[in-house]
């Protein structure tokens, strides 16, 4: 029988691989809609391209790591800003 810290331990470590997967789902259809457009000679912003994630994820129903629909600002700082943004903008 799991102590309780046994417990919280795997539920973190669940949420972990949760997050991993949401993050690497949303950076995979930005890139995706960046490629698109730059095509397209176009090149959207990054508020552009993280309502696009969220829109194709509430519909594709990828939930964050709490089991809920995420927000454009929570993708944007949990998935595109920073580093991947740099490497990956359009």
């Amino acid at each position: 029988e799991p102590t309780d810290h046994a417990l919280v331990e795997s539920t973190n470590e669940k949420q972990k691989e949760e997050a991993a997967t949401w993050q690497e789902h949303a950076q995979a259809i930005a890139i995706g809609y960046i490629q698109l457009h730059k095509k397209n000679n176009l090149f959207p912003s990054q508020g552009d391209v993280c309502a696009h994630v969220k829109k194709t994820m509430d519909e594709k129903k990828i939930f964050g790591p709490h089991g809920r629909p995420l927000e454009a600002n929570y993708i944007q700082r949990g998935a595109i800003q920073g580093k991947w943004w740099q490497s990956n903008r359009p």
